[in-house]
């Protein structure tokens, strides 16, 4: 999981995406690209594991 929460004059702000196997997943294979901002999902595909993202 990750956080970020933001502080303003007059605001508090907090939220929280999941990092995991499933987004991961999405990531890879373009459902989603909410990971794209924080780092690069391919980086840490094991490559034996390939075929089970097609």
């Amino acid at each position: 999981m990750y956080s970020w929460s933001q502080l303003g004059k007059d605001y508090f702000r907090q939220t929280h995406i999941n990092v995991d196997g499933l987004r991961m997943r999405e990531a890879l294979t373009g459902e989603n690209d909410v990971l794209v901002q924080f780092f690069d999902v391919e980086m840490f595909l094991i490559p034996h594991d390939q075929h089970l993202i097609k």
